[in-house]
């Protein structure tokens, strides 16, 4: 799937052509973009590729490094003023083989474009609200279209304008449906716990598998669905899959400074016995 992928965007290197990358998480997406930028550096080209935010800069930059001996570029609200210019005058000039940036990276003039690239299409951090306002998703293809590019939009979901416009036949779909190396697939269980008793507000089949999970020495994940429920879920949790063998009765106490900054609660571990340390321990909330 990867190759073919591959092979459909490099047949129509030579021109306008946007392609729908919709890869299932793990598929190797990535992959397929450094394929494609190996293929645009040969030809000496330069590529731009897109990520919806800053924090996914220095692992984009490190990995491409890796992988070419290119000059690269980053331009995003995080670098101060001079080294975003010397990033813009490198891509100006053609000095820069590969321009990584977020959306006001999409303006940056290249010497000698050869293929764009915005990876996680769906993201909501390509639309710019304040100022002037725009998608650089959409403009990102305006670019490819008068600068008679390739287009490749990236997305383990896409969006539904990009999933209609592949499917009226405006992109062509390219699938990767498998995880790279074999991978599995995770294994989902949606629970309606409307109908289910519920100790100390935790489900039975979710207390079983946290505590299987914990007894296999393994940890747990657990999101709530605000930023404040942390403690509270915790003590739910220690209630409900502590050993039986404890009946001290953990506490939270409360932090005025993270109360102001996060609405939340800070758990105080001192006063809970070895038991329930145990559990917390191998619980992320």
């Amino acid at each position: 799937e990867q190759r073919a992928a591959f092979n459909a965007v490099q047949s129509g290197m030579q021109g306008f052509g946007a392609f729908l990358l919709y890869g299932v998480t793990g598929s190797g997406k990535t992959e397929v973009y450094l394929q494609l930028i190996r293929h645009c550096l040969e030809a000496g080209k330069q590529a731009l590729v897109l990520i919806p935010e800053i924090n996914l800069g220095p692992q984009t930059v490190e990995r491409f490094a890796r992988r070419f001996n290119a000059r690269i570029a980053l331009l995003h609200s995080g670098v101060n003023d001079r080294e975003r210019l010397d990033a813009w005058l490198a891509a100006r000039d053609g000095e820069a083989d590969i321009v990584i940036g977020t959306r006001s990276a999409l303006f940056t003039p290249l010497k000698n474009p050869g293929l764009i690239i915005v990876d996680e299409e769906h993201d909501a951090s390509y639309k710019q609200q304040e100022g002037l306002r725009y998608h650089a998703r959409d403009l990102a293809l305006v670019r490819a279209r008068q600068e008679h590019l390739p287009i490749v939009l990236g997305s383990a979901t896409p969006s539904l304008e990009s999933l209609h416009n592949a499917h009226a036949g405006r992109y062509a779909l390219l699938k990767l449906t498998q995880r790279a190396g074999g991978a599995q697939q995770p294994r989902f269980l949606r629970l309606d716990v409307k109908s289910l008793p519920l100790d100390a507000g935790i489900s039975g089949p979710l207390q079983q598998a946290i505590r299987q999970t914990l007894e296999a020495g393994q940890q747990v994940l657990v999101f709530g669905h605000l930023a404040d429920v942390g403690g509270h879920l915790a003590l739910q949790i220690l209630f409900a899959v502590g050993t039986g063998e404890c009946r001290q009765r953990p506490v939270i106490k409360r932090n005025k400074r993270q109360r102001q900054t996060r609405r939340g609660g800070g758990l105080a571990r001192r006063k809970w016995c070895k038991c329930h340390n145990d559990i917390l321990n191998c619980l992320t909330l």
